[in-house]
C-alpha cells in the first residue's frame, strides 16, 4: 500500500516552508497530453508538450516570506524547487514559480512550481 497525504516540506530558492496540514498538491506529471483525433479510419493520437508543473502549492508564510516570494515570482531568471511528499520522497528541479495568493486568515500562500527544463521534477 502506497503513503498518501499533504506534502511535507516545499523548497524555493534554497528556504524551507511548511506546507498546510489540508493541502493537496495537484501533480501533472506527465509530459506530454494525448488527445484523440477522430479519422475515417483509426484513430490518430495527438502528442502536445505541456509543463510537469505542480499546482495549489499552499504554505505557511508570514507576511515578510510572503513578499520575498512575490519578489520571486517577478524575477526573469530560474532558482531551485524541491518538495517531500508524504512517503518522504524528494522531488527536485530548477525552475520558477507562480504566484497565486495570500489568506490572510490562515497567513498562507498559494503557489504554482513550474521546471523550467523538459525534464521536469527529478526524484532524488
Amino acid at each position: 500500500m502506497s503513503v498518501v497525504g499533504t506534502v511535507k516540506r516545499v523548497n524555493v530558492d534554497g528556504v524551507p516552508f511548511n506546507v498546510m496540514a489540508d493541502s493537496n498538491f495537484t501533480q501533472n506529471n506527465s509530459r506530454f497530453e494525448n488527445e484523440g483525433v477522430p479519422t475515417s479510419g483509426e484513430t490518430l493520437q495527438k502528442k502536445t508538450a505541456r509543463v510537469q508543473s505542480v499546482e495549489s502549492v499552499s504554505i505557511a508564510a508570514s507576511e515578510d516570506e510572503d513578499n520575498s516570494l512575490k519578489e520571486l515570482a517577478d524575477r526573469n531568471d530560474t532558482y531551485p524547487l524541491s518538495y517531500e511528499t508524504a512517503a518522504g520522497r524528494v522531488y527536485r528541479t530548477t525552475g520558477f514559480i507562480k504566484y497565486e495568493n495570500r489568506e490572510t486568515e490562515s497567513g498562507t500562500t498559494k503557489l504554482q512550481l513550474i521546471p523550467s527544463s523538459a525534464d521536469g521534477w527529478q526524484l532524488f
